[in-house]
């Protein structure tokens, strides 16, 4: 098992990791952080999807936005 990193104050995009939190699910073994985006929203996302640059298609992120 690979070590937990702590992605708090990180930037990916325009979102910065505020904390984690509580997983969902059982099913997913990656952590789940709340997110700022530069626009003053905040979403919840798993590390992979952050890493993945998944976290574009939330409600804050313009449609097509890769900043």
């Amino acid at each position: 098992m690979s070590a937990k990193v702590d992605l708090t104050g990180q930037r990916f995009g325009r979102l910065i990791v505020i904390k984690e939190l509580p997983r969902k699910t059982a099913l997913r073994k990656t952590p789940l952080w709340l997110c700022q985006c530069d626009c003053g929203n905040t979403c919840e996302a798993y590390s992979d999807s952050l890493r993945g640059e998944l976290w574009l298609h939330f409600e804050g992120a313009p449609q097509g936005s890769r900043s």
